[in-house]
């Protein structure tokens, strides 16, 4: 497997509709940056720094409980995870 390089994050959204992303006028740093220090941090600790996976997908439980409430928050941008 190839090692995370921090610019897809591990829930899977293309980055160029990340509300993070399109609010700071496109000047991501990456998902290492950004996801961890975001609402988004709980998915990026729990794929990459408790189960060291790259993907939340990569998980044999995936979708938990924690991937399926952060869907619901994509759902009202149009965004079906």
């Amino acid at each position: 497997m190839k090692r995370y390089d921090g610019y897809i994050p591990p829930c899977g959204i293309y980055c160029g509709e990340c509300p993070n992303y399109i609010r700071e006028k496109n000047t991501c740093k990456g998902a290492s940056e950004h996801c961890k220090n975001r609402k988004c941090k709980s998915i990026y600790v729990c794929a990459i720094e408790k189960k060291r996976i790259n993907y939340c997908y990569e998980c044999r439980i995936f979708p938990c409980s924690r991937f399926k409430a952060f869907r619901k928050s994509w759902l009202k941008l149009g965004q079906d995870l």
